[in-house]
């Protein structure tokens, strides 16, 4: 089978991709002695305990981060969190741990206050003056002119489903490289779960501290009346790794997002005691879902171009969707292959005239409607299996059951 992404081949086969992780982890802890705590001043990981929600997108994650964050022991849960860039990346687009962007920053923005002062004092006066005001009009007019795009903080804030593509000419990136590349990114979200917990921990009662969130009231009343108790004892299981140690609750942060999957070996690999909550919802409601959330855009396919040439009587089915890029989203879920399509061709496909080249597989590119449901597919397959190999980390529910 051919695919677009790498992650969905890694996926299918989790053996796999459990031994990339755990050599990934282990050549981490190499290079960075701290890890999974690269800042020894800051909170250890072993002093809280991480939750982990998942769902294909429109299946109530949102819901469920609420859920999780009125739970008395969580300290704070995010839906779809941004993770800012931690590390330094080189000049093709490796991240290299040894390199802290805070500390480059840091260190750039001392070195040049002086100068550019004084740049900008000497600058003032004469034709220099007019000469900015011409340059700052002509930006606003570009700027006026460029298409916008969907999206506020750019891939490179949010965690990818798959490994960013290298500069142009670079060698692309080994598995061993992808997966080092995962284990970072997941590093650079615990730091953020690291700065949670310093924030939280300066009152003296820690979780008293934590901050009332918008339909906690309703989640904790529905809790104390016995509706959830399946997944809350999921969280209070037996063993070393209680969260309730007589009735002394270890501090919990919750993240909620639909592209985690992708990185659920290397979350396991790090760390043995974490828990996850995947979310599914039936595939025709997510498929209708989405269509009516994501017009104009489609995160699930490559973004083609139309043709200039009115005349060009190919098949009308290469003709890509008038769609927008998305610089934050487009990078949050897969690029689904026609062969992962194949199975899953809907009406709109078959009615499109295009049966001839859907069985010769040859010219015939599957609608968007169909990509979700491949990627539904693959979501649920993954995530059912993954709950056979971690039986202890991982369970699924029903958003309707749930």
């Amino acid at each position: 089978m051919r695919y677009e992404s790498t992650t969905n081949r890694r996926l299918r086969d989790p053996s796999h991709a459990q031994e990339l992780a755990v050599e990934a982890v282990r050549h981490i802890q190499g290079v960075l002695p701290q890890a999974p705590d690269p800042d020894p001043q800051r909170a250890h990981p072993a002093a809280y305990r991480v939750v982990l929600g998942l769902g294909p997108g429109r299946s109530g994650t949102k819901s469920l981060t609420e859920l999780l964050g009125a739970q008395t022991a969580c300290v704070h849960s995010e839906h779809e969190m941004v993770v800012a860039r931690r590390y330094r990346r080189d000049e093709t687009g490796r991240i290299d741990p040894t390199r802290i962007v805070e500390q480059e920053q840091t260190s750039s923005s001392n070195s040049s206050g002086v100068t550019s002062g004084s740049d900008t004092s000497s600058a003032r006066g004469g034709n220099g003056d007019i000469l900015r005001d011409k340059t700052s009009k002509r930006n606003a007019t570009k700027k006026k002119k460029e298409k916008k795009k969907k999206g506020s903080w750019g891939s490179d804030r949010r965690m990818e489903w798959d490994a960013p593509r290298l500069v142009r000419g670079a060698p692309p990136l080994t598995e061993q490289e992808e997966a080092s590349w995962r284990v970072l990114r997941v590093l650079e979200q615990r730091y953020a779960f690291d700065e949670w917990m310093l924030q939280y921990s300066k009152d003296d009662n820690l979780l008293a501290y934590k901050p009332r969130k918008l339909g906690a009231r309703g989640w904790r009343k529905h809790n104390n009346g016995g509706g959830g108790n399946e997944g809350i004892a999921f969280f209070e299981s037996e063993g070393d790794n209680d969260v309730t140690s007589d009735h002394v609750a270890v501090p919990v942060v919750a993240a909620v997002s639909s592209v985690g999957l992708a990185y659920l070996h290397e979350y396991i690999a790090l760390d043995p005691g974490i828990r996850i909550v995947v979310l599914m919802r039936p595939r025709e409601e997510v498929v209708d879902s989405f269509l009516k959330k994501s017009k104009g855009r489609n995160h699930w396919q490559r973004h083609e171009r139309r043709r200039r040439n009115p005349q060009d009587q190919r098949s009308s089915a290469k003709v890509a969707e008038n769609v927008q890029p998305d610089k934050t989203w487009d990078s949050a879920f897969p690029n689904m292959s026609v062969d992962e399509c194949l199975p899953f061709i809907s009406a709109a496909s078959s009615d499109s005239g295009n049966d001839d080249a859907v069985q010769e597989d040859t010219a015939w590119t599957p609608d968007k409607a169909t990509a979700i449901r491949a990627y539904w597919e693959l979501y649920n397959e993954i995530s059912h299996k993954l709950c056979q190999q971690y039986p202890s980390n991982i369970r699924t529910f029903d958003m309707h059951d749930a």
